[in-house]
């Protein structure tokens, strides 16, 4: 996919009646400005863009839950598109200069749409997690069920966001194939400059749904494919270790626990 133009019509945080336009034969797109100048509220907007349609919604502000009115065109499968939105009309969409209904856009969501939005943010702030959330919520619904199956979860889910934790977990699944050892520990050396990998720590902090749940239970009676997946890092760790502590989250307040697992 590759974003032609973009312009916010209404206000969206600072910006206002904003416009930009992306040269579409750069592979890569650098935006350079001040601080609070409003780089990550593009961002933000683009993220708003594609989690609503994607969720079949008026686009809308986190925080304030009021819709922004926009236009964006963008290049998806060797289809151009264009969509904007306004209060008063809501969605129109074009497809290759021809306009098509609501409907028949989401029918073919897999086509207009992008496979993922990956957006990392690099500062010291939960700016972004509220903008992921009905999706991260919507996904772990599906996976606490107990008939959940892996082959329904093969694939990462169109908006995703990128955490720190996500890095051991990509790491790791580097070393899951036998058959590739070869390639991939080439790979690794070569292009990450890592020769040898040790051991990942994983800290499993008792969640507050579960302090409803009565009986002892190392995973707090978890289910679905989280409980297996749990269960599974338990076993294939080298050294699991059990301990509970009290951990300050503020002045205030008190939470605590722990499982530490060891691989």
């Amino acid at each position: 996919m590759r974003i032609d133009k973009v312009h916010i019509f209404s206000k969206f945080k600072n910006l206002e009646n904003f416009k930009i336009d992306i040269d579409e034969k750069s592979m890569e797109t650098v935006l350079i400005g001040l601080n609070a100048t409003g780089k990550s509220n593009l961002m933000e907007a683009l993220v708003v863009i594609f989690r609503d349609l994607d969720l079949d919604r008026p686009p809308q502000i986190s925080k304030t839950k009021e819709p922004f009115e926009y236009y964006i065109k963008y290049e998806c499968r060797s289809n151009n598109i264009e969509i904007s939105y306004s209060i008063k009309n809501g969605y129109t969409y074009k497809i290759n200069d021809n306009k098509i209904r609501k409907s028949e856009f989401n029918k073919q969501k897999e086509v207009y749409l992008p496979n993922h939005v990956f957006i990392y943010y690099s500062g010291i702030s939960d700016r972004l997690k509220d903008l992921y959330s009905d999706h991260t919520k919507k996904y772990y619904e599906q996976i606490i069920k107990d008939e959940a199956k892996h082959t329904r979860f093969d694939t990462i889910p169109r908006i995703f966001l990128v955490q720190n934790i996500h890095s051991s977990l990509a790491l790791i699944a580097f070393y899951m194939f036998k058959d590739q050892e070869s390639e991939t520990l080439k790979f690794l050396k070569e292009e990450l400059k890592i020769v040898d990998f040790g051991s990942a720590l994983f800290i499993l902090k008792q969640p507050d749904w579960s302090k409803s749940r009565k009986g002892e239970d190392r995973f707090w009676n978890a289910g679905g494919l989280v409980r297996r997946f749990l269960e599974d890092l338990y076993r294939f760790s080298t050294a699991p270790i059990y301990h509970e502590e009290r951990v300050s989250t503020t002045y205030k307040k008190m939470k605590h626990k722990a499982d530490c697992i060891f691989i």
